[in-house]
């Protein structure tokens, strides 16, 4: 492929450049013959004269193109003595515990679908809050996760890592352990992630003579040995807490296989970008640290980068290498404003309104050509599982857009996420990893510029703990997956098996099935995907099943639009002599709750219906009102009901209900009880306590429905019911190899379910007060001051510039270690005269700034692109072109003498130097600032000027000398150095202003606002938290809007305290922010909110992460400032700076009748309190 890409691209460039070289040598004024008769024949010999020049010149430059492509690809390559096999997993030593084949991954033996969801431990940064969110995890039906691990998150400054407190990696990988999860473990050092830097730490980035990810620029790698040394020390510092935790080593380790790197690409659609030889180092390091694992890397989507193929595999002359296993990312459909084009030019729709629908062809052209483009690469790639590191189950969201992530799950649908997990299905993939699950917190200055601090995701777990419907509809098909394991983690594509089954199957439909796969076991089991992508939208259609030369049998199958399941086909049901033909409806869960009878979950609704087909003769009864067609082959039946069992028996056997001998029982679900449908695993080689036969070892030991969720342990026999305030009780279905459960009864004949001795019921009453609904959550602020932010008592330090006069500076905020929020500039001007007009400041920073002269706001703005090539892009190259932007200073601000200017610069973050990009040192805080005498606005040539400044870049000079001070927090000095604002006096603890509470209220929810000054006691009335401009400029030009400091302390309201108390309730808060300000907010000492209220960031309801907010003492800490330099309304009074208030989430119902189990988790202020109770039985 790079040798065809290097002619292709070589033969280009020749035939341009031989063509214009023809034209130049071809052109001879002087030899042109002036008898116009001749002209012509003299133009035809100088063609035919130079034409023989031609292709020795384009030979002479398709050999030079050709051999720098032939350099490159040997270059690339690299020369490190270190081959594939030297650090290749040990399938002789540990095979017995895992190894693969092309198929799947293979635990003990068993085939093993490797269903994995994205954690990141460092986007909830408190040990406390990991357990209880895995386990949503495993509620949810993973048996696996994948952590990037935060390189710059352990190490604040150079040789020092942190593995203690909530940076704790063996307290995690311990519970994942307890749990029964494995682990992809992916530390890097790259892990992109939108997160600072893209992981790496500050103090690596700001030295500049060490080229991060060996980037000299973009596009373009060089091996750096200095970077792959700072690498090894962490990896020697990382690897070896994981090798304690791996399963080859360690009977009940998590730690599966080990990840290098992160979207590499070896190769970009044929181009060679990464570099062999670090690839290579990384490997060595890992396997010298003590990892026996697998290793594995990820291209960005399928392009064959690092494949292993034997050490005798020669490129272009030198020996390749590969990692254990090849994984690829798959990222299907774009939110609107981050697609290809939106990043090109930087223009979106930001009206969700206005948003285009996503298309069918998104999917079908991302994925489903996928396994044969993987299987193409050969090698490894093509004799390893088909296998995803990062497959899309959500998008994240960006700095000035209008639209929140609960307009991005909307966008994207509640069934989107198990549609491509079903489409990976399609495609043989068996191993794959939702990013992200459970998106999380950009908490302080965590996240980088194209994220703000929700890291919401619009993921199957809300940010706020929620397991979403879109999580729950994933559940339904991880479940279906998880129970035929045995059989779909091995199969093959029909259009790709030599021994097909018998059984042919097509639609009557376009575009309603996307494919068939066949089990390569001996029975040749057929799956069907179903996939509703028809061109008209049509819910139904029909499917002709034919068997060998039968006549056709023709099922009805209903399934809306962008929906999509699995079909199970050609199935024999264990001991009971039935022998399924196709089913076309869903069947999201088989159990056995005695030897001869197997149970099926199944839905057949409005929504997706269909009927079931079996070979032979079967009878079917019960309130399902089961119909049966008998035909020369099969019997087909469908349902009348939606909701009700059914039992299926060969005609022959015994239908008594009582017995139960040898019979299928069908089990429908409503609606609301699929939402809450949970089967619970218990993977028999990761509990050797628990007994499992081993026809039972891949079907659930219960499966559970009613509660908004429920938790079991099998070993200490609890159930932890999780409830909400419309439930009333759960039901449930065990396996045989259990004993019963105390407290749970059969069935009254006045249940849905009665008749079925195999359903039982825990009924309870609910418990929580709705009183604790009807009032705040918090009391009142008290103990509340507040104080400017004195920007005199911070320490200063010269920044140098170039020249005197030059609008560069030599240093950038990176080298100062000022990488966590605020810079502060300071420039003070000497004046001897007011200039009549003014001055005329024009400054060039990154991201946001905000001016101040003499105390006085003059305004500020943002410098921030969606599109790459532009002033403040969130990736790529960043360009001065129109970054410049100029204030004018009025003569009544000025004063003779010194003038001090500050400019208080935020940087959004480090950008993370994703792809082939090389954007990771791109500039921030001030790049450059010219003062000048500012002319009359009229003046034609002023205007003129401006616009030759805005486009001038840095060709600009200052009429006035240029010494700019500088201040901030070097977060090397940090211990956490993504918890800081940025500013000095961040921790000085003045107050020359403060806040009292007003008296007399029941809810204390008022601050009096005490301005003491000298004669006056004037009082202003405020609501809570809310910010006051305290002064207003004498001449009315604007107000005195300085950053400030707000302490107070606050509590949890007595009725919230009564649930926590009383029932055990999950609770979670959070802070809803309003006004034009900016605030960053501090609860008990942690920085979890960033907030714009001029439009630069979207957010106005910020998570309150469980457990950080105590019943009573919290502190609430903000600093708060305004960009809006308008000039104040004397009559109306100083406009509010920032309004807040602690509010419970409040999330959307699909009707009044529906649950919490059933919403998106989307904020709706009318909509139902999210409040859990959990109660713990002893079963």
């Amino acid at each position: 492929m790079a040798i065809g890409h290097g002619l292709l691209i070589g033969s280009t460039v020749a035939t341009i450049f031989g063509i214009l070289w023809f034209w130049i040598v071809s052109w001879d004024s002087t030899s042109i013959p002036q008898d116009r008769s001749t002209i012509a024949n003299h133009r035809l010999q100088t063609w035919i004269d130079h034409i023989q020049l031609v292709p020795m010149v384009l030979a002479i430059l398709v050999t030079v193109c050709l051999m720098g492509w032939i350099w490159i690809n040997r270059r690339n390559l690299g020369k490190l003595p270190i081959t594939t096999s030297s650090v290749s997993y040990d399938h002789g030593r540990y095979g017995r515990i895992l190894t693969w084949d092309k198929y799947s991954f293979y635990l003990h033996g068993k085939p093993t679908l490797l269903i994995s969801g994205e954690f990141h431990y460092w986007r909830l940064p408190d040990r406390n809050r990991w357990k209880p969110m895995l386990e949503q995890y495993k509620d949810a039906g993973l048996n696996c996760i994948r952590i990037y691990f935060h390189w710059g998150f352990h190490s604040p400054n150079q040789s020092t890592y942190i593995f203690d407190g909530n940076r704790d990696l063996d307290f995690l990988l311990c519970i994942c352990e307890d749990l029964g999860l494995f682990v992809l473990a992916a530390p890097g050092p790259y892990i992109c992630a939108e997160t600072q830097g893209g992981g790496f730490p500050q103090w690596l980035i700001a030295k500049r003579n060490i080229c991060i990810r060996h980037s000299v620029v973009s596009a373009f790698r060089s091996y750096d040995s200095q970077f792959s040394t700072y690498c090894a020390e962490w990896f020697n510092a990382i690897l070896p807490i994981l090798a304690r935790h791996e399963i080859t080593t360690n009977p009940r380790g998590c730690v599966l296989a080990v990840q290098i790197e992160n979207e590499s690409f070896q190769l970009l659609k044929g181009i060679p970008l990464g570099l062999v030889d670090d690839m290579r180092h990384l490997a060595k390091v890992a396997r010298q640290a003590g990892v026996t694992v697998p290793l594995f890397t990820n291209d960005g989507w399928e392009e064959g980068s690092y494949v292993a193929q034997q050490d005798n595999r020669t490129s272009f002359g030198k020996p390749t290498f590969g990692i254990d296993l090849y994984g690829f990312d798959k990222y299907v459909v774009f939110c609107p404003t981050s697609t290809p084009s939106a990043t090109i030019t930087g223009s979106v729709t930001n009206n969700p309104e206005n948003w285009v629908e996503w298309s069918t062809l998104d999917v079908t052209n991302a994925l489903d050509m996928t396994e044969k483009t993987v299987r193409n690469f050969g090698g490894g790639a093509a004799e390893s599982p088909l296998f995803i590191p990062e497959l899309q189950g959500g998008w994240f969201n960006h700095y000035t857009v209008k639209h929140t992530y609960d307009h991005v799950y909307n966008y994207y649908g509640e069934t989107y996420t198990r549609l491509i997990f079903d489409s990976v299905l399609t495609q043989g993939v068996t191993a794959f990893n939702f990013y992200m699950f459970y998106g999380g917190t950009n908490w302080g200055t965590i996240g980088d510029p194209d994220v703000y601090t929700s890291y919401d995701y619009s993921a199957c777990i809300r940010e706020f703990g929620h397991l979403s419907g879109r999580g729950r509809q994933l559940r339904l098909a991880i479940s279906f997956a998880r129970c035929f394991n045995n059989l779909i983690s091995r199969t093959e594509a029909k259009k790709d098996s030599v021994r097909f089954s018998r059984i042919n199957i097509e639609s009557s439909v376009s575009g309603f099935i996307a494919q068939q796969r066949q089990c390569v076991g001996p029975n040749c089991e057929v799956f069907v995907f179903f996939r509703n992508f028809t061109s008209n939208r049509s819910p139904t259609a029909t499917v002709s099943v034919t068997v060998s030369e039968n006549e056709p049998i023709i099922l009805n199958v209903s399934l809306m639009y962008k929906c999509s399941f699995i079909g199970l086909g050609n199935y024999q049901v264990a001991n009971t002599g039935i022998h399924l033909l196709l089913a076309t409806v869903p069947i999201y869960a088989r159990i056995r709750p005695n030897i001869d009878t197997e149970v099926w979950i199944i839905q057949c609704d409005d929504k997706i219906n269909g009927q079931l087909a079996f070979f032979g003769n079967v009878t079917a009864n019960g309130t399902l009102a089961p119909q049966t067609c008998q035909s020369k082959l099969a019997t087909i039946i469908s349902f009348q009901n939606s909701m009700g069992w059914a039992q299926i028996t060969v005609v022959g056997s015994s239908a008594d209900s009582t017995i139960n001998h040898k019979s299928l029982y069908i089990v429908a679900l409503t609606d609301r009880d699929l939402y809450t449908f949970q089967p619970h695993f218990q993977d028999h080689h990761q509990n050797s306590k628990l007994f499992v036969t081993d026809q039972n070892d891949m079907l659930p030991l219960a499966v559970t429905w009613g509660s908004y969720n429920t938790r079991l342990d099998f070993i200490n026999r609890k159930m932890d019911l999780v409830q909400e305030s419309k439930d009333s009780g759960v039901f449930l279905i065990a396996s045989f190899t259990l004993k019963s459960f105390d407290g749970f009864h059969k069935l009254t004949n006045t249940e849905s379910y009665n008749g079925t001795p195999f359903i039982y019921q825990y009924l309870h009453s609910p418990v929580m007060t709705r009183e604790a609904c009807t009032s705040s959550p918090t009391t009142q602020f008290i103990n509340a001051t507040t104080r400017q932010v004195d920007f005199n008592s911070v320490p200063w330090q010269l920044l140098a510039t170039k020249l005197g006069n030059s609008s560069k500076p030599t240093k950038n905020i990176i080298d100062y270690g000022f990488t966590s929020g605020h810079t502060l500039y300071r420039l003070d001007v000497v004046m001897y005269r007011i200039p009549p007009n003014g001055l005329s400041l024009s400054l060039n920073f990154r991201h946001r700034g905000t001016v101040y002269i003499n105390q006085v706001l003059i305004g500020g703005h943002l410098t921030y692109s969606l599109g790459v090539f532009r002033p403040g892009s969130k990736n790529g190259p960043d360009v001065d072109f129109g970054a410049w932007r100029s204030y004018i200073i009025p003569p009544k601000l000025l004063v003779l003498g010194i003038n001090s200017i500050y400019v208080l610069v935020e940087s959004l973050g480090m950008n993370r130097q994703p792809f082939l990009l090389n954007d990771i040192r791109s500039p921030r805080g001030l790049i450059g600032a010219t003062l000048n005498d500012a002319v009359s606005h009229s003046s034609y040539f002023s205007q003129s000027m401006a616009f030759i400044s805005w486009i001038g870049g840095g060709c600009r000079a200052s009429q006035y000398d240029i010494k700019w001070h500088i201040s901030g927090i070097d977060v090397q000095t940090l211990q956490d150095p993504f918890n800081h604002s940025g500013l000095a006096d961040e921790d000085l603890d003045r107050s020359n202003v403060y806040y009292e509470c007003e008296v007399g209220s029941k809810n204390c929810d008022k601050l009096i606002l005490a301005k003491h000054t000298a004669g006056s006691s004037e009082n202003h009335s405020i609501t809570t938290g809310v910010f006051k401009s305290s002064t207003i400029h004498m001449d009315g030009l604007a107000c005195v809007s300085w950053p400030s400091w707000f302490n107070a302390s606050f509590d949890l309201s007595v009725a919230i305290q009564k649930l926590f108390n009383s029932f055990g309730a999950r609770i979670p808060l959070r802070i809803h922010v309003n006004g034009p300000g900016t605030a960053y907010i501090y609860i008990n000492s942690v920085f979890i909110a960033r907030y714009y209220g001029n439009g630069d960031g979207p957010q106005k309801n910020f998570y309150i992460p469980e457990g950080l907010v105590k019943h009573t003492g919290n502190s609430i800490k903000m600093l708060v400032y305004s960009q809006d330099a308008t000039p104040c309304n004397i009559d109306c009074g100083p406009t509010n700076w920032v309004q807040i208030e602690i509010r419970l989430w409040r999330i959307d119902q699909q009707s009044k009748t529906s649950s919490l189990a059933t919403s998106s988790g989307n904020i709706d202020e009318n909509g139902q309190e999210f409040i859990l109770e959990t109660t713990t039985l002893d079963i």
